[in-house]
């Protein structure tokens, strides 16, 4: 089972409308179909009692509803808090310059990055050309070290 089926299965719950439940997934009708197939397939029985003009949830649906239920909170609290966990790793820009390279358009440039990227720590470090390329973390000549932690 796929996460992907669970909440095309709880869509289709909801509204009893397997085009409905397949606008809101953002998906082909035919592609949630064809996971909630899978899925009854997996599962060894029928879901959905579609005739018609209607869908209802079958015994079986019925049955396995709250556990699909649960797995699809488990799995978005999992994300939510791995997405929480992510922001919260610092994340570190290590830039050594030598301050006669345009430094008028360096300042310019960090200020933009510091505006658009208020999380990122930033380190700056005057260097002349032979410090630079022994600057530690330097893994090319530029004397630029990025570590952007995720």
């Amino acid at each position: 089972m796929e996460l992907h089926q669970a909440r095309y299965f709880l869509a289709v719950c909801n509204d009893l409308n397997f085009t409905r439940a397949a606008k809101k997934c953002n998906v082909s009708q035919p592609s949630l179909t064809r996971a909630i197939q899978l899925l009854e397939k997996e599962f060894g029985g029928y879901l959905f009692d579609r005739k018609r003009s209607s869908i209802e949830l079958t015994d079986f649906g019925k049955l396995v509803r709250p556990y699909l239920e649960d797995f699809w909170r488990t799995a978005s609290a999992a994300k939510q808090i791995a997405k929480e966990y992510s922001a919260k790793v610092p994340k570190e820009l290590n830039l050594a310059i030598m301050c006669t390279i345009a430094p008028k358009q360096l300042l310019q440039m960090l200020s933009r990055f510091r505006t658009n990227h208020p999380e990122v720590r930033m380190q700056l470090t005057d260097g002349e050309p032979q410090l630079l390329a022994i600057w530690p973390g330097n893994n090319t000549s530029s004397g630029l070290s990025v570590n952007l932690a995720r």
